[in-house]
């Protein structure tokens, strides 16, 4: 009886450490690419436009928005 036991025992932590894939695998989320502007230049330039708009489009008076 012992002798099935550790039998049975051997034969199932042999099964389950050789039935496991090799092959590591890493699962990642799509995400999306960043885009070389960052935010300080878009907000920059949200400004610098909203500039031209007040001031009909005086691109000297909007220089310290660039």
């Amino acid at each position: 009886m012992w002798q099935g036991f550790g039998l049975g025992a051997g034969q199932s932590i042999a099964h389950n450490i050789f039935r496991s894939d090799p092959k590591v695998t890493h699962v990642h989320e799509n995400v999306p690419a960043t885009s070389s502007i960052s935010t300080s230049e878009l907000l920059y330039s949200k400004e610098y436009t909203q500039c031209l708009k007040d001031n009909s489009n005086d691109k000297d008076l909007c220089k310290q928005f660039m």
